[in-house]
């Protein structure tokens, strides 16, 4: 019995032995299932963590993209801007609604949309040599005035110009005597435009002979007024200690173009179409070569004739364009250009009749200056 209870405690020994082991195997089964689960999720985060750093790399390249993109569009923004400021430089935001200017080559009504934009010259001429100034206004080549052997030796030598809005007189006297000269001065005739020096002479002491000196005399429109012949003749009197002098010369009255020439739209159609002024043609060929139209505009500007509307229609550049002169006397021009932008045919309407002719020849050097 002893011997049976003994085996009957072996046996359940031996049970729960095996149950253990049962157990530890459970144990050890779920210890490798959770390693997995774990191992399941490093990889997972890991995967997650890869994700989120290509997503955050890919945003940062969305955004650079994103940043290129801005920066090409404000550098597109900024050559447009650009272009439309050099090709509109002179239309200072022009807008008439369906107004009709005379073409007289094409002898009809072009119809102009101010609100649209004009087009500007021939891009085609870019490539040509430019022969002309446009950054300075126009000053004519010195004549001799007085010849020195009308001048007892004194020869004096200059030009006009206009510079900050001033009317000027440029001279250079010449001492070819054989004795000193000394207490210049100088006085204007009455003449059409009132003009008269507005200092003395600015020769201090004495001129020595073969010796030169130069000077620039301001000019005002402060004398008194009569009509000369031709329109533009100035008489003028130098005095020195030999004596008096007498020359006379031609005002080129590209100096009275005043800074205020520009005129509002409706005041331009106003003059152009006044039918109690009478139209004047005037053509000008074989000029310099500009490079493009608005070359030529720029010139036309920096000397005080302003371009209200520029368009360009049947291969032919049309400019409107505008001058005041000191005298508040109003010129309106339609200006017409050929594509090589050599030949010139000019329409002026004025109430200045008498000064049309020096008007058209002032516009003339200016162009071929």
């Amino acid at each position: 019995m002893n011997n049976m209870n003994m085996n009957n405690i072996n046996m359940n020994n031996l049970n729960m032995n095996n149950m253990n082991m049962n157990n530890m195997n459970v144990n050890m089964n779920n210890i490798n299932m959770n390693m997995n689960n774990m191992n399941r999720m490093n990889n997972m985060n890991m995967n997650t963590m890869n994700n989120m750093k290509m997503s955050n790399i890919n945003m940062n390249n969305m955004n650079n993209m994103n940043n290129m993109n801005n920066m090409n569009m404000n550098f597109m923004n900024m050559n447009s801007m650009g272009n439309m400021n050099m090709n509109n430089m002179n239309m200072n935001n022009m807008n008439i609604n369906n107004m009709n200017i005379n073409n007289t080559n094409m002898n009809n009504m072009n119809k102009i949309n101010m609100n649209s934009s004009f087009i500007s010259g021939n891009s085609n001429n870019n490539n040509s040599i430019n022969q002309n100034n446009t950054n300075e206004s126009y000053i004519p080549n010195k004549t001799t005035f007085l010849q020195s052997q009308n001048g007892n030796g004194m020869q004096i030598i200059g030009t006009f110009a206009r510079r900050q809005g001033q009317m000027q007189m440029d001279l250079v006297f010449n001492n070819l005597s054989q004795q000193p000269l000394s207490g210049f001065s100088i006085q204007f005739n009455n003449n059409s435009f009132g003009i008269t020096p507005s200092n003395l002479l600015n020769i201090n002491g004495q001129l020595n002979p073969n010796d030169s000196i130069e000077t620039v005399l301001s000019l005002n429109k402060n004398g008194p007024v009569q009509q000369t012949t031709p329109i533009n003749n100035l008489q003028i009197v130098v005095k020195n200690n030999t004596g008096i002098y007498y020359f006379q010369t031609l005002l080129p009255i590209h100096i009275l173009f005043t800074e205020s020439g520009k005129l509002e739209q409706d005041e331009w159609f106003k003059y152009w179409r006044d039918d109690s002024l009478n139209e004047y043609k005037y053509n000008i060929a074989n000029l310099n070569k500009y490079a493009d139209i608005k070359e030529m505009v720029d010139k036309l500007q920096i000397n005080n004739i302003f371009c209200i509307a520029e368009r360009y229609i049947n291969n032919m550049n049309v400019l409107y364009l505008s001058v005041k002169l000191e005298q508040n006397i109003v010129f309106v021009m339609e200006m017409l250009v050929d594509q090589s932008l050599r030949n010139v045919k000019l329409s002026t309407k004025t109430a200045a009749v008498s000064l049309v002719n020096p008007f058209h020849s002032a516009i003339e050097d200016i162009l071929r200056s």
